[in-house]
């Protein structure tokens, strides 16, 4: 089980409030790579063959779905554990869904956060962990079987040895039923949606770009070509090859003007080589003569804006006890789980904040379901009911929808998006993700992506770099994307490694938000800074948290130009780099998302290279305006400033 403590699956079970949803089948996974994922095989000493167990596990009759064999697990010692496992082999770079059936006896005892859960692992020769998959920890079924399941990440080109093993946390007790479990190649389509770079698909001008997502995990780019089908505005049919195609998107640049007028369908087929096709999809777009008011909207610079103007969300988790506070170190939003109510909204708007509300728990068969949340009809009445008393509430700036909830999903989630938006159409929606590789497969499911990367101090602090990146190229580019930065404790949740974070790391962990393209800041989260420790104060957390949100407002005028940011030549993996531009002013932000010196050449079109030694975790800004460069924050100028 030690390798389980590693899993980033953690941050779901403890963080966040994750929806424990009954999930049904997958429909396009492929063969079972596990030998008696059903259990339906005894030996002679009645135990489940293939599978390598100790006791407090038996092989029974009867007591699966539908009446057949399973395994159980009976365990009245806190103090022991014991985990089923089973060796498969597994195809490098491939992604592979895991899923099964588990029955929970009443509900197991134990810590928070800990419970019944399938997984599996690799390693790579010399044994170290490399990456897994892991179903959420459950610790009551309602006395039903309740299908689990999970997506994972390509398998590393290093792993060597993979198995599954079927968990019940250390600590609990009780009984749990296993049946159905399996392991299976997933099949992603090729063609995975098809979207538009308008917000909700809707345009009155200017330019619009068609955007066609792929996958070809399964498949050689070389091997396919698509056409874009719309109707224009002289009524004829239209058609056109993509203006540029790769792994990840097909693209094509429209006039919004060479489109009919009002709703009409475009459609995109991947073609074989052949000319047969292969996938197809089409959405509605509609082109209108003014864009209707919406009190919240995002623009083609990626901005949310309220009330027609440009708003930058500089927010964090929770904080309903300290809004004044929170207001007066330079935070702008809350993000809100369990709905919050429309007094909590009045008292968030009397302190100058605004609220993302959070509706991700409204899914029958959730832990934190709402009292009387049975059946997906149940969802829609309830929504119905809890938007209409808060919709219009002038703090109100967009719905939280989706947290860290698996692609198995997707139809619900999707599903959700568009309620959400019939249920209001003046506020987006935003969903946080913990696979920001998996991105481009969640654009049907909202309107602004995000990510959390939380890699202080286990993992390279460039994670915050790198999730970012994926996110926002996973919406190519075209998705506004607030990013949800970490300044908790991992201690906080059960590992004993954690530690906060310092001033430096948070800062370090912001503008490499900033640099790789985030639109937004949502930290997670406010109240762990008062308990997190002992190696430090609260005060001087705070201090620290607000130090960081000073800067962050002060580049507010840049981060909310009216003219798009650019990327720079010259990064590496270490150095990320963005320039912002504002009127005649320019800045170009580097920052050093390493522990190490790092010496980079930047260049930016139009302008001199700009050659940098950054120390350790530095962070500079330099003033870019032909033909001269100044640097601001750099320990290499006497007269320089702080951001």
């Amino acid at each position: 089980m030690k390798s389980r403590a590693r899993k980033r699956c953690l941050a779901a079970a403890a963080i966040a409030v994750c929806a424990i949803l009954p999930l049904v089948a997958f429909a396009d996974t492929g063969v079972n790579v596990l030998s008696n994922g059903g259990f339906e095989k005894f030996s002679g000493g009645r135990r489940a063959i293939r599978w390598s167990y100790g006791r407090g596990w038996r092989a029974v009759e009867g007591e699966g779905v539908k009446g057949s064999r399973a395994l159980v697990y009976e365990n009245a010692d806190p103090d022991f554990s014991s985990t089923p496992r089973q060796n498969v082999e597994l195809e490098k770079g491939r992604t592979y869904a895991l899923e099964a059936d588990i029955l929970i006896g009443g509900t197991l005892k134990g810590p928070y956060g800990k419970g019944a859960s399938v997984y599996a692992e690799w390693h790579d020769a010399q044994g170290k962990w490399l990456g897994g998959v892991y179903t959420e920890e459950i610790k009551t079924t309602g006395g039903k079987w309740q299908h689990v399941s999970a997506l994972s990440s390509a398998i590393k080109t290093n792993a060597v040895r993979f198995s599954v093993g079927l968990g019940v946390s250390k600590g609990c007790t009780g009984k749990v039923t296993f049946d159905n479990v399996k392991l299976a190649r997933w099949y992603n389509p090729r063609l995975q949606g098809l979207y538009t770079s308008a917000y909700r698909d809707m345009a009155a001008d200017g330019e619009v770009e068609l955007l066609a997502a792929l996958d070809m995990t399964d498949g050689n780019l070389a091997d396919y070509s698509g056409q874009f089908t719309w109707r224009g505005a002289d009524g004829r049919v239209h058609i056109a090859a993509p203006s540029a195609m790769d792994d990840a998107f097909a693209r094509l640049r429209l006039n919004v003007r060479d489109l009919a007028m009002g709703r009409s369908t475009v459609t995109f087929v991947l073609l074989k080589g052949n000319g047969e096709i292969d996938a197809r999809c089409e959405i509605p777009f509609e082109r209108v003569r003014e864009l209707p008011h919406r009190e919240v909207t995002v623009d083609p610079l990626r901005r949310v804006c309220v009330g027609g103007k440009p708003f930058f969300p500089i927010g964090v988790y929770g904080g309903t006890k300290s809004m004044a506070r929170l207001k007066e170190i330079g935070v702008n939003t809350l993000m809100l789980y369990g709905a919050p109510a429309r007094d909590t909204l009045e008292c968030a708007r009397t302190n100058g904040l605004m609220v993302i509300a959070g509706v991700n728990h409204v899914f029958a068969g959730a832990r934190h379901a709402p009292e009387g949340v049975k059946t997906e009809a149940d969802e829609k009445t309830w929504l119905a009911k809890y938007i209409d008393k808060v919709r219009f509430h002038p703090a109100l700036l967009a719905w939280y929808t989706l947290d860290e909830l698996p692609l198995t999903l997707l139809p619900r989630l999707k599903g959700r998006r568009d309620l959400m938006a019939q249920l209001d159409p003046d506020h987006p929606t935003w969903v946080c993700l913990n696979r920001p590789h998996q991105t481009r497969s969640y654009l049907s499911a909202c309107d602004i992506l995000g990510a959390d990367p939380y890699p202080i101090p286990r993992d390279p602090i460039v994670t915050a770099a790198n999730w970012t990146r994926l996110a926002v190229r996973g919406g190519a580019g075209r998705r506004a994307t607030w990013m949800v930065p970490q300044i908790f404790s991992w201690a906080s949740y059960n590992r004993k490694d954690g530690r906060v974070p310092t001033r430096e790391e948070i800062r370090n962990m912001t503008w490499q938000c900033l640099a790789e393209g985030a639109t937004g800041l949502i930290y997670f989260k406010w109240g762990d800074l008062f308990s997190n420790g002992p190696e430090t104060t609260a005060e001087g957390r705070m201090a620290d948290f607000a130090s960081v949100l000073a800067e962050v407002n002060a580049f507010l005028p840049f981060l909310l130009s009216d003219e798009p940011s650019q990327e720079v030549k010259g990064t590496t993996d270490a150095v990320r780099a963005r320039l912002f531009v504002r009127g005649g002013e320019r800045r170009l932000l580097a920052v050093n998302a390493t522990r190490e010196q790092q010496s980079v050449t930047l260049s930016c079109d139009g302008f001199s290279a700009c050659r940098l030694a950054l120390a350790p975790l530095e962070t500079l800004v330099v003033e870019q305006s032909p033909p001269h460069s100044k640097t601001i924050g750099s320990k290499e100028h006497g007269d320089s400033r702080k951001l």
